[in-house]
């Protein structure tokens, strides 16, 4: 690793024939590498593959649902910019509120029963999306029903994907995993466009002698309840198990280690806090908390790529440009480089990688400051998608694999709070965005609104690099 890192240090001022010499000896290795992953991946539980399938799924639900909402909010329940973006936001902050409250329930209930919970509740919210006018009950699908699910279902994965690989596997396990969560995105992207062609007249589904007529925003969340439904069924298929660092399968007990030590109501209601308060008590937990914290300004690069993106496209573009195709285009990147690049970042480090590609990340943003075409726009998506496939994998194995066995959801929901609770902001944000450098009527300035856009993501990078030593402490 120091020898990597000297030869690194020693390409400052370097002609481009170095680096691209550089590059190739980092990656010489990567198909070799990566064979062997996947030969010891043969092995694994089935577990592993309906993780990973559940991971598809969700990504083409929450993706497809995401890009279309401020849009569905304003069309159909007839919003401002600005008031789609505080649902946005809060939507987001509530899933960030949940996952701090049931962290604990996850670690004690294990990953089965979590998942069951989480895709039976966002099954019944998206259906009631899909299907109900009332604002009521929409109110309660967004803000209640599917933000628990979602809370429930986000955390125990990664959890489920530690217990399923081997210390060997699970940096490459982790890559796949993410690759999954893309791979869901890119089929939600192409969907909404193929969608598109319904635009105005809509779907009439029949259902039992019932004829139900759906807009084209309810088509999309239609196939996400769809999507919801199979990853239910995966769920109830799933076992409590976990493998060693041989591969032998073992039964795992959920929340063994945090039996009262008394069937007093007391002792047994300090059994369902304890996964907390033990995390609360580590250093190391709240260095990585602060890790998060100081990433949030590139992470929230992907938020307005859901949120600002698409309505910056039909507004400079027009109303018939297929912005979920080129939305698509950064989890097809990503899917496709994060696997690849593992032998290049596993020798940088996960600091190094996550400094590096949040650089990266926030530098595609600057692009769009160039002004709107399809160029610039699917330059912007590609470098921002480049350095995407250098952090973001890295994070949750990070914070799985400092975590203690058995408290891995605990440190999961915790460290989605930062992210989540930004959203808040990022909503309100991206919606006063929209409307004072976008409106319908008036001087429009989009320059102007990704050159802000663009300094705060770059102030990620800065952050992390200045807080560097409290970061990187070992203990």
């Amino acid at each position: 690793m120091r020898k990597f890192l000297k030869e690194f240090g020693a390409l400052r001022g370097a002609p481009r024939d170095r680096w691209l010499a550089f590059a190739i000896k980092a990656l010489r290795g990567a198909p070799r590498e990566l064979w062997l992953a996947i030969k010891t991946l043969r092995g694994a539980p089935r577990e592993l593959w309906f993780a990973l399938a559940i991971k598809v799924l969700e990504g083409f639900a929450y993706f497809s649902m995401t890009i279309v909402l401020m849009l569905w909010l304003r069309s159909e329940l007839g919003l401002s910019f600005e008031k789609a973006g505080w649902v946005y936001g809060l939507w987001g902050t509530l899933i960030g509120i949940y996952s701090m409250l049931i962290g604990a329930l996850i670690d004690r209930i294990g990953v089965r029963k979590s998942l069951i919970l989480g895709t039976g509740l966002m099954l019944a919210s998206r259906g009631i999306m899909s299907f109900f006018s009332e604002p009521m009950w929409l109110w309660i699908a967004m803000f209640g029903l599917m933000p628990l699910g979602q809370a429930l279902g986000i955390p125990v994965l990664a959890t489920g994907i530690r217990r399923y690989t081997t210390t060997k596997t699970r940096t490459f396990g982790f890559s796949v995993f993410y690759a999954c969560l893309n791979l869901g995105a890119v089929v939600g992207g192409i969907f909404i466009d193929y969608a598109g062609k319904w635009r105005q007249t809509g779907v009439d589904i029949d259902f039992v002698g019932w004829t139900i007529h759906l807009p084209i925003y309810r088509v999309i969340f239609f196939s996400a309840f769809i999507a919801t439904g199979l990853s239910f069924g995966l769920a109830m298929l799933m076992r409590e198990i976990k493998i060693d660092e041989e591969g032998k399968l073992e039964k795992f007990i959920p929340g063994a280690q945090f039996k009262p030590s008394s069937s007093s109501l007391k002792a047994r209601l300090l059994s369902w806090i304890r996964p907390l308060t033990d995390t609360a008590k580590e250093s190391r937990f709240w260095r990585f908390l602060l890790f998060l914290v100081l990433l949030i300004g590139v992470r929230a690069t992907t938020r307005y790529l859901e949120s600002v993106f698409p309505a910056y496209l039909k507004a400079e573009l027009g109303s018939d440009v297929s912005f979920g195709k080129l939305v698509a285009l950064n989890p097809v990147i990503v899917m496709i480089l994060a696997p690849l690049l593992v032998p290049l970042v596993t020798r940088l480090g996960t600091y190094k990688a996550i400094l590096y590609g949040s650089i990266i990340s926030a530098a595609g943003v600057f692009i769009l400051t160039a002004g709107a075409s399809y160029w610039t726009a699917i330059a912007f998506v590609v470098v921002l998608s480049i350095g995407e496939s250098m952090w973001s994998p890295r994070l949750n194995e990070y914070a799985v694999s400092i975590a203690p066995e058995g408290r891995e959801a605990s440190y999961m929901s915790l460290a989605t709070i930062p992210m989540f609770f930004s959203k808040t902001a990022v909503g309100g944000l991206a919606g006063y965005l929209l409307a004072t450098y976008l409106p319908e009527k008036g001087t429009r300035s989009p320059e102007t609104m990704w050159l802000i856009i663009g300094l705060m993501a770059l102030a990620s990078p800065v952050l992390i690099f200045v807080f560097r030593k409290i970061i990187m402490k070992n203990k």
